[in-house]
């Protein structure tokens, strides 16, 4: 559903834009992308034209929001954010002509679930010197200026059950970035971060 003011014809147009790259895909793990998503990337690429129509303050950088948490509660087991779910909105809205930053709850090197069997747009995410350094080294969300950004996206991964919804900088950074005119959008398990919101 698009945000307020946000144009519905734009959101569409990178819907199908997206859709299509997954049908290209058949079979792969990039299927497996959730709707929401889709709906994330094209609320986030509709504020591009927001604010080239001068309805909001023309920044192009979006930021990313990943988990700090790496233990999937007592199971022993690891967890964090879900490569996929940064890896591919982050090739589809750098291809739009946004910055984006990735930023965390306590920054520094996010823990990372999903590789096993990632796909290519993953893998050559995690690769990439750019962006690869970019999970290795998150921006503290104390030290966001939520001005700077034009929307924000709340990755999922198991990890932000635990360290998302009690973390009051980032409802302010959400909240920030919305009554501003920005886009809001969250992937998979991310909408924790909008509890408190």
């Amino acid at each position: 559903t698009p945000l307020p003011n946000c144009p519905a014809e734009e959101c569409e147009r990178y819907k199908d834009e997206v859709a299509d790259r997954c049908a290209e895909k058949k079979g792969s793990a990039v299927q497996k992308v959730p709707q929401v998503l889709l709906s994330g990337i094209t609320c986030l690429c509709g504020c591009r034209q927001r604010a080239e129509e001068g309805k909001m303050e023309d920044t192009k950088r979006i930021l990313f929001v990943v988990t700090s948490h790496s233990a999937l509660g007592d199971t022993g087991r690891k967890t964090g954010f879900y490569l996929p779910e940064v890896a591919h909105p982050y090739k589809v809205l750098s291809e739009k002509g946004f910055a984006i930053d990735i930023a965390s709850p306590v920054g520094g090197a996010a823990p990372v679930d999903g590789t096993e069997g990632a796909d290519e747009v993953s893998r050559a995410f995690l690769a990439d010197k750019g962006t690869g350094a970019k999970i290795k080294n998150t921006l503290k969300l104390i030290d966001v200026k939520a001005s700077d950004y034009s929307a924000v996206l709340l990755v999922g991964g198991h990890g932000t059950m635990w360290d998302f919804p009690n973390d009051a900088r980032l409802s302010e950074v959400i909240r920030s970035v919305y009554e501003n005119g920005g886009g809001v959008a969250a992937v998979c398990h991310g909408p924790a971060g909008l509890v408190n919101a």
